[in-house]
């Protein structure tokens, strides 16, 4: 793969990635916030919104079966 099919790849996955996230939005805030959940979660259980976001991050990486 050249450079150039590789740019058109990575784009052709970044304009789907990104089309997920704005419609995955509404799930998870109001949006006023959209690290609400996050910072929600994170308070509750007396850890940082970037280790609640690892977690979720995890909990899917581990059900796609990848072990860590």
């Amino acid at each position: 793969m050249n450079s150039g099919q590789f740019r058109v790849l990575a784009d052709e996955f970044i304009g789907e990635e990104q089309e997920i996230m704005n419609l995955k939005a509404c799930d998870y805030t109001d949006n006023s916030d959209r690290l609400k959940n996050f910072k929600q979660v994170s308070e509750f259980l007396g850890q940082r919104p970037s280790e609640i976001a690892l977690t979720y991050l995890m909990k899917h990486v581990q059900r796609n079966g990848e072990e860590v």
